[in-house]
């Protein structure tokens, strides 16, 4: 192990030598408590983490939301600006796939301000949390209208209510 082989390389250098060696008291090498005990701590020597989710920079992310084809906004297509709007409300609110899926665009669940300034989602009445007894959970989400025009300096702001 001083060479830093990988584990999975000691496990092929175990079964050749298993295929080529007579076995201690009527076991195999690799079935050997000696081999196994150090086997066991090999594994956990060298352990290779890998990241689940490749790295990502969110300024590019935000960067190319604000050039085309997201903007200018008069002139971008709706499947775009659903896709936008989903990603920032996302993103600003940190919440589990399943919750914002259970944000209703239903009448009595979506609501504007007077101005059409903001918009407030309310989760479908049906949906049941995974984590149902959490601090975080809420039942509706804001958004201001305004946080799709990052160009003319406006912040995204989203606020998740009780």
């Amino acid at each position: 192990m001083d060479k830093s082989r990988a584990f999975s390389t000691v496990k092929v250098y175990l079964a050749a030598i298993s295929a080529c060696h007579v076995g201690i008291d009527r076991n195999t090498i690799g079935q050997n408590p000696l081999v196994c005990r150090f086997m066991r701590g090999a594994q956990h020597l060298n352990r290779i983490s890998k990241p689940l989710i490749l790295p990502w920079d969110l300024s590019v992310v935000l960067n190319a939301l604000s050039q085309p084809p997201f903007e200018p906004i008069h002139s971008v297509e709706l499947k775009l600006l659903s896709l936008k709007s989903a990603l920032l409300l996302a993103l600003t609110t940190a919440k589990r796939v399943s919750e914002l899926h259970a944000l209703s665009v239903h009448n009595s669940c979506m609501q504007f301000a007077m101005d059409y300034s903001r918009v407030t989602f309310k989760t479908n009445p049906a949906f049941v949390p995974k984590v149902s007894e959490s601090a975080l959970a809420c039942k509706e989400v804001g958004a201001s209208i305004r946080s799709l025009f990052p160009r003319h300096g406006m912040t995204c702001s989203c606020v998740a209510s009780q």
